[in-house]
């Protein structure tokens, strides 16, 4: 496995993902014939968006993908031998952002890392509770959202 790093405003400090979007238009054609079609386009040409709060500076950001090949949303206890090559590295955890490459994911589903181009590296965001993990051939677009103030009692 490899791990680059992925320099972004919020790698370092709790991170939080409070919201998820991936999809186009949606149609559905039971055997019936029954049709169903849902537009869910809200930003044209983005195929998966990110929102995330960052606590240490108490900002919100947004990532859009473009060009999706494939991605997956996980409890981040699945990423076992992630923790591990980064146990080895001095950096347990300590990072939000990473590249990876040649790992578990990319010998299971060879196909989607293929397909990618993006010479097989993927975009990782680690939070304490769960990961997102986005194969694409170029960084999302990060958006700063500005800052959430906590709410008083």
């Amino acid at each position: 496995m490899k791990i680059g790093r992925w320099q972004t405003p919020f790698e370092q400090g709790d991170l939080y993902i409070t919201g998820l979007f991936w999809g186009g238009d949606f149609l559905l054609q039971l055997p019936s014939g029954k049709r169903y079609q849902i537009k869910n386009k809200p930003h044209p040409g983005v195929d998966l968006s990110l929102e995330l709060f960052h606590l240490p500076s108490e900002g919100r950001y947004r990532l859009h993908y473009r060009s999706v090949s494939a991605f997956r949303m996980l409890d981040e206890h699945g990423l076992l031998e992630l923790w591990q090559a980064l146990s080895e590295l001095g950096d347990e955890q300590g990072c939000n952002s990473r590249l990876i490459k040649d790992h578990a994911w990319s010998r299971e589903s060879p196909i989607s890392f293929f397909h990618g181009h993006s010479d097989g590296w993927s975009h990782l965001i680690c939070t304490g509770d769960e990961c997102v993990e986005v194969l694409c051939p170029s960084a999302p677009e990060i958006i700063y959202l500005g800052k959430c103030a906590a709410m008083e009692d």
